[in-house]
């Protein structure tokens, strides 16, 4: 026993170097020790990275930062983490820890849309949608939040409803303005279940059926049953 105490007094003295380190292959990075993070972050592990990024950017078991999430969402994205440039792009939106830049924020959004991630799809369209003068553009809007609403990203689902009833840049119709707000409603969006409520009056029975055909050929992606 007192040999077994003495190496472990001696492991525990020496540098962090010498000490045996984490192999980094967590199969989910959301259960990772922090220490562990930390380590693979420094080894220039990109999954390491981004998610010690959100540890701060949350102030989850560290001190929140903001500044210090930017330059860990930097280092990931470098090292091909799609989701570190929606993250980054979030900060960038809102000026948490970086200068506000809605045009950077714009950018980073469309290059994760491009890997396919439904939440920068909708933020970007988001941007474009809610934006003045000439960087307005519901035409664009309208693609990306078709893109999300078809991998069952709820928001963008309302969000593409909402243009379908005004006619913005998309041909008016209610038959996909009940389509799109019913999926989302199903998938827990309450502003489009008070909408479908007021829109359910208007329809013909036409239109009503119609709607359930368009739902019905697209509950296999964009319905996310819990």
């Amino acid at each position: 026993m007192p040999g077994r105490v003495l190496l472990l007094v001696i492991f525990l003295g020496l540098p962090a170097a010498a000490r045996a380190l984490p192999e980094c292959r967590y199969s989910d990075w959301r259960d990772a020790l922090l220490s562990d993070l930390q380590v693979c972050s420094e080894q220039g592990h990109g999954q390491a990275r981004f998610w010690l990024g959100r540890r701060y950017d949350a102030g989850n078991i560290v001190v929140e930062s903001p500044e210090r999430a930017a330059d860990l969402y930097r280092l990931a994205l470098g090292d091909g983490i799609a989701e570190a440039g929606l993250r980054l792009g979030r900060l960038y939106e809102t000026g948490r820890g970086v200068v506000r830049d809605r045009e950077q924020a714009a950018a980073l959004y469309l290059a994760a849309a491009d890997t396919g991630l439904p939440e920068a799809q909708y933020r970007y369209a988001r941007l474009r949608d809610d934006a003045r003068g000439a960087d307005k553009d519901r035409k664009a809007a309208a693609v990306w939040y078709r893109r999300a609403a078809l991998q069952g990203h709820a928001p963008a689902q309302y969000r593409l409803g909402r243009l379908y009833a005004r006619g913005d840049n998309v041909e008016r119709s209610l038959v996909e303005t009940f389509a799109w707000w019913k999926i989302a409603s199903v998938n827990g969006h309450i502003g489009a279940r008070w909408e479908l409520k007021r829109l359910s009056e208007q329809l013909t029975v036409e239109q009503f059926a119609a709607g359930r055909r368009l739902i019905h050929e697209r509950e296999s992606t964009a319905i996310k049953y819990q």
